[in-house]
Formats: C-alpha cells, structure tokens, sequence
C-alpha cells in the first residue's frame, strides 16, 4: 500500500466556498497496487476467481468521507477464447440497493465513486469450477479531521 498526505490548511482549493478538505485537516490517499520489475503506474494486483462465490475486494471500516477510483480488468488464466462475465457490486453510503455492474470477458473497466464502504465481485456463473483472473487496482483518497468528528469533516 502507498500513501501520500497533505496539509489541507491554506491551500488554495481548501479556500474555495465548500471545495475541498477543510482547514487543519489531512487529505490522505492510499493505494492498492501490485508490485512489477520495471513497472511504473497503476500496477495491478492479479489473482484467480472461481465461480459461484463473492469475493470482498474493499471494505472500509472507517467513517471518513472517501472519494474511490479503482480499475478492475476481467482475464481468462490461460488462451481461453471464452469465459463470463464479472459483476462488480459497490455498496456506499448514499444508495439504499447496491450498484452492481457487468464487466465482459476479456475487457478492463475503471470506475470512480464517492463514500464507498465495500467492493464486491464474482462470476456471472454458477458453475464452481470456473475460474478466471482478475486484476484489481484502487485509490482512495479521504479527508482526516484533526478535531473531532463535527460536520466540517466532509470531503467534495
């Protein structure tokens, strides 16, 4: 995981009507990669699904307002010509039902979304030895209030 801070105080998008993390607080991004030789970028991490479970990709615990980007491509494991589907299940803090998206075999997607709690995915089969590879990459960025808790402690 990478992490990378900064002082929101003074800044000038801080000073912005209702722009921003809010004065004496820190805006803070973690990143989910993979690691590769001579790899630069959005690295990866790659592992295998099979069919029929849910896999948790994310979940944050936390209750800080959160922005996510996260990058999500849906792989055969060998030179398979077919495969399935990968539905992808966000859940945050403003939908009452989960948002759920159908990435197609052999393609990548990226998403961004605001205060998300938990990423989700599986198979769109049944069948419990189907296996494909995934590749997962996300950044969440958030705002940490220095005092506590109050509603200053949005991020927009």
């Amino acid at each position: 995981m990478i992490r990378t801070y900064s002082f929101a105080s003074g800044s000038e998008e801080n000073s912005r009507k209702g722009k921003g993390c809010p004065a004496n607080n820190f805006v803070e991004t973690h990143t989910m990669q993979g690691v590769g030789v001579d790899e630069t970028g959005n690295i990866p991490l790659r592992f295998n699904i099979e069919g029929f479970f849910t896999y948790e990709l994310f979940y944050d615990f936390t209750n800080h307002p959160n922005k996510v980007f996260f990058q999500l491509s849906n792989f055969p494991l060998e030179d398979e010509e077919t495969g399935f589907d990968l539905i992808v299940q966000v859940i945050n803090d403003f939908s009452a039902e989960p948002v759920e998206i159908a990435i197609p075999f052999n393609q990548t997607r990226s998403f961004q979304f605001a205060n998300v709690r938990q990423i989700n995915v599986r198979l769109d089969t049944l069948n419990m030895l189907a296996q494909q590879r995934i590749r997962f990459y996300l950044e969440k960025t958030f705002c940490i209030s220095c005092e506590e808790g109050g509603p200053e402690n949005e991020m927009s």
